[in-house]
């Protein structure tokens, strides 16, 4: 490659990896990235050094958790906190952050600080790669997605330690925030104790901890960029009739979205004498989890009634905004052809 390329650029190449790129479509491209980055976690997480006895893990397991985490599903087949070792569970954070934010955002960063330009090519990849972002705020969104994530990110492992900072050691409380603040704000689902958050049904502090890192992952970059707009314009006050269409149906769906859902699991528990699951924290907490895709549990799942069940199988089909580290349909698309209409018919 010469050296005024890169792997964006739609020029033809002679090596086999430029005859390959420029084969391929963006959606490809997007999709042979993230294979590649699931088989080095896979091959990485299969080594003896990330397992906490020393020992190389099946190869179908370790895939199977790097899938889990590059696409932040959260499903796992080992214990995370007891099986894997702290490299391995780094690793997992890393491909977590990875899967959360896009790896086309590292891509951008790498540029930026290598000092090129993306091609036409490499515009196009980011644009599919994260819905609703258009060529002329292609950098603010990546910048704004880099920057908004550390913050948020930091600040939630910093309140999680303030949490946990009495019940483990210091530099232990310290990682636990760190890796469940990642974790929590990619809506992951991954953590660290064996029972998910099941021991802090009841606490306060970690449930709000909680439910701030989901919805903030969930919400989306562009309603974030929206509200940063209005927020620096100064000619502009921060009023939510100002903000865009897209932003204003995201957050009117998923506040709508998390009272409903959590309303209706609280009457659902209630109304089932069965039920081992009860108190307003808990069921708020699964209702949240769900609708932003994080995959926490403050209670046994298994004893939820299947009326709560279906609940929360409806607010994960939904999911969260586009542009977001949420998974789901996402609230796009027909939801915002449903709110375009209303807002059409009031005018005339």
């Amino acid at each position: 490659m010469k050296k005024n390329e890169n792997i964006f650029s739609t020029q033809k190449g002679n090596t086999m990896m430029d005859k390959l790129f420029n084969r391929l479509s963006n959606t490809q491209i997007i999709v042979f990235g993230f294979i590649i980055f699931i088989l080095l976690g896979s091959v990485i997480l299969s080594l003896p050094i990330s397992s906490s006895s020393g020992i190389y893990q099946p190869f179908i397991n370790s895939m199977f958790t790097a899938t889990s985490a590059v696409s932040t599903t959260g499903l796992v087949v080992e214990d995370t906190g007891s099986y894997y070792s702290l490299f391995g569970q780094i690793v997992i954070l890393i491909l977590i952050q990875i899967g959360g934010i896009g790896y086309m955002s590292f891509i951008v960063l790498m540029f930026f600080f290598i000092r090129k330009k993306l091609s036409l090519r490499g515009h196009l990849l980011i644009q599919d790669s994260y819905s609703g972002v258009t060529s002329e705020n292609i950098y603010r969104i990546i910048n704004l997605i880099i920057i908004y994530t550390v913050v948020v990110e930091i600040f939630g492992a910093v309140l999680y330690y303030l949490a946990w900072y009495d019940d483990f050691p210091r530099l232990q409380a310290l990682y636990l925030g760190l890796f469940h603040s990642v974790s929590t704000f990619c809506t992951a689902g991954f953590s660290l104790f064996s029972n998910s958050f099941i021991n802090y049904n009841n606490d306060i502090l970690v449930n709000f901890i909680t439910f701030f890192l989901s919805i903030a992952g969930g919400i989306g970059f562009l309603v974030i960029n929206d509200i940063l707009s209005i927020v620096t314009n100064k000619k502009s006050p921060l009023k939510f009739v100002r903000l865009n269409s897209h932003s204003k149906l995201v957050i009117m769906m998923s506040i709508i979205l998390i009272t409903v859902g959590s309303i209706l699991i609280i009457i659902a528990e209630a109304i089932n004498s069965s039920s081992e699951v009860k108190g307003f924290l808990v069921n708020i907490f699964q209702a949240i989890s769900a609708s932003s895709t994080t995959g926490y549990n403050s209670a046994n799942i298994a004893s939820y009634s299947r009326s709560s069940l279906l609940i929360m199988i409806v607010l994960m089909f939904i999911g969260t905004a586009p542009a977001s580290t949420g998974g789901g349909g996402k609230i796009h698309n027909n939801w915002y052809n449903i709110y375009d209409n209303i807002q059409y018919f009031k005018t005339q």
